[in-house]
C-alpha cells in the first residue's frame, strides 16, 4: 500500500509538471519585459509554473537512485538509452526537417551538438549527463553511505542555491571561492533532494512552515522581477534560476504536499493516472509542435488572455491524445516511450 501511494504522488507530480511546462511555453512573453497586462499575466504564470523542471529531476531521483533493487547497471543504461536518447535524437531530426524544410547532415550534427534545433530540448543533454552520474550516487546508497550523498547535496545547496544566489540578487559576481560547484553538476541537488524527500517523513508543523516559505518565495520572485524590471524598463532576472533557494523551497514544498496528501483512488483510476503520467515524456517532446501548428492554423494571438490561461490545457490534451495513439502503434511507440 505504501508503494502505491508513492507511485500516485509521483505520477500526479509528473502530470502537473508536464502541464506547467506547457503553460510556461505558452506564456513566453514573460521573458520579454513590456509594461502591460499581457506581460504581468505571463510573469504570474511563469512564477507559479517554474517548479516544473526541478520537479522532473526530483521525480528522477526518487525513482532511479535505488534502481539496483530492480535491475543491474547494464539494464539501467539500456533503458535510459532506449527511453530518452533515441527519442530525443529522432525528434531532433523531425524538428530539424520541419524547421529547415530539408536535411543537411553537417548542419544537423552541429545544431544537435549545440542544442540549437529546438530550444526546449536543451533539457535533454542535462538529463542524459545526470543519468550517467546516477550509478555513482546509487553506489553510495547501495553501500549505506547516504550521509555522503546528503553531504554532497548540502554543499551544492549552500554554495549555489544560497551564497551564489545572494550575490546574483545583489547584482554582483559570485567570488571564485564559492564557485567550486559550477555548471550542470549542480542539478544533482534535485536528484538527491527527490530521493531524500521520498524517504523522509516530515512533521506537519515543519510542512506548514515550508508551505508558508514557498508562498513567500513565489511572492518575492514575482514582485522582485516586476519592480526592478519596471525601474529599468528591461527584464530583471536576478531572482530567477532553477537552482535558486526560492526554486528549491517551492519545488520541495509541492513535492512534500503531494506526498503527504491522502489519496482515495480506485484501482481503475490509478491505472488511468499511471497511463497519463506515462505519456508525459512524449507530450514534452511534441507539445511545441502542437502549439505552433494550432496557433498558426487558427491565427491565435499569444497576447490574448485566453491564449495564456486556456490554450495550454488544449495543447496538453491534444498532445496527450496524439502520444496515447502513437503508443498503440508498434514501431512508433519506440519514439514516445
Amino acid at each position: 500500500m505504501k508503494e502505491n501511494k508513492r507511485l500516485v504522488y509521483l505520477d500526479i507530480l509528473n502530470i502537473f509538471a508536464c502541464i506547467s511546462v506547457i503553460f510556461m511555453h505558452c506564456n513566453w512573453e514573460a521573458h520579454y519585459f513590456s509594461n502591460n497586462n499581457s506581460w504581468y499575466i505571463s510573469m504570474f504564470v511563469e512564477t507559479i509554473c517554474y517548479f516544473a523542471v526541478p520537479a522532473f529531476l526530483m521525480i528522477t531521483g526518487a525513482n532511479l537512485l535505488e534502481y539496483r533493487k530492480k535491475y543491474d547497471d547494464k539494464t539501467y543504461f539500456k533503458k535510459r538509452f532506449s527511453k530518452v536518447v533515441i527519442p530525443y535524437f529522432i525528434w531532433s531530426i523531425i524538428f530539424y526537417i520541419i524547421y529547415n524544410k530539408g536535411f543537411n547532415l553537417g548542419v544537423f550534427i552541429d545544431k544537435f551538438l549545440n542544442c540549437n534545433i529546438e530550444s526546449v530540448y536543451c533539457f535533454f543533454p542535462l538529463i542524459i549527463w545526470i543519468y550517467l552520474l546516477i550509478p555513482i550516487l546509487a553506489t553510495l546508497i547501495e553501500n549505506n553511505k547516504e550521509k555522503y550523498l546528503y553531504y554532497f547535496g548540502l554543499l551544492i545547496f549552500i554554495s549555489t542555491s544560497c551564497i551564489s544566489y545572494i550575490f546574483t540578487l545583489l547584482n554582483k559576481s559570485t567570488p571564485n571561492i564559492f564557485l567550486f560547484f559550477n555548471g550542470n553538476i549542480n542539478y544533482l541537488l534535485y536528484i538527491i533532494l527527490g530521493y531524500y524527500l521520498s524517504k523522509k517523513e516530515i512533521s506537519k508543523k515543519k510542512r506548514i512552515i515550508l508551505y508558508i516559505l514557498a508562498i513567500l518565495c513565489l511572492l518575492f520572485r514575482y514582485f522582485h522581477t516586476t519592480y526592478f524590471s519596471l525601474q529599468t524598463n528591461t527584464l530583471n532576472e536576478n531572482s530567477w534560476g532553477y537552482l535558486s533557494v526560492l526554486s528549491v523551497i517551492t519545488t520541495s514544498s509541492i513535492f512534500i504536499f503531494l506526498k503527504n496528501k491522502k489519496y482515495n483512488i480506485s484501482e481503475k483510476n490509478m491505472k488511468i493516472i499511471t497511463k497519463i503520467s506515462g505519456c508525459s515524456f512524449g507530450v514534452y517532446l511534441i507539445h511545441i509542435l502542437v502549439r505552433s501548428k494550432i496557433t498558426t492554423m487558427l491565427h491565435l494571438e499569444p497576447a490574448n488572455f485566453m491564449y495564456k490561461l486556456l490554450f495550454p490545457i488544449i495543447v496538453y490534451l491534444i498532445s496527450l491524445l496524439i502520444i496515447y495513439i502513437l503508443k498503440k502503434i508498434p514501431i512508433l511507440k519506440k519514439i514516445v516511450p
